[in-house]
């Protein structure tokens, strides 16, 4: 008889945990196809640094986009309660970083910070600019 090591709460964490990263991988493939679609350049995705991860930057002539995608099994979204003022600094904290390191910080360059809203496979709504640094 084999016994497991991890206690079955832990496994069943474990496997939520998959599940939902599974889920937010999938609701950033569907951003990504569209922002390709729309001409789009994927810079970067679910890039991390020690202050957060940056989920698609993405580059449009002298455009930059920093976006958030929030997956959810249901329809029901509130922007305020997915993408609190604390995840907003940290994003924009995260995204100085990605700036620098990438030597972008040129006056040409405009730079936005984007929020996907997908549910399961399907885009919900986008909001362009949902906040600023």
């Amino acid at each position: 008889m084999s016994y497991s090591s991890n206690p079955p709460s832990s496994r069943l964490g474990r496997d939520l945990a998959n599940q939902r990263q599974a889920l937010g991988q999938q609701g950033e493939e569907v951003v990504v196809h569209l922002l390709k679609k729309r001409g789009w350049i994927i810079l970067a995705q679910n890039w991390r640094s020690r202050h957060g991860e940056l989920d698609i930057v993405a580059q449009k002539k002298q455009q930059v986009l920093f976006i958030e995608v929030k997956t959810r099994t249901s329809a029901q979204f509130q922007l305020s309660q997915v993408i609190t003022p604390s995840k907003q600094r940290k994003i924009a904290i995260t995204a100085r970083q990605f700036m620098a390191e990438h030597n972008m910080h040129s006056l040409a360059n405009v730079y936005r910070f984007d929020v996907a809203l997908v549910q399961q496979d399907q885009l919900v709504s986008y909001i362009p600019n949902a906040f600023t640094l």
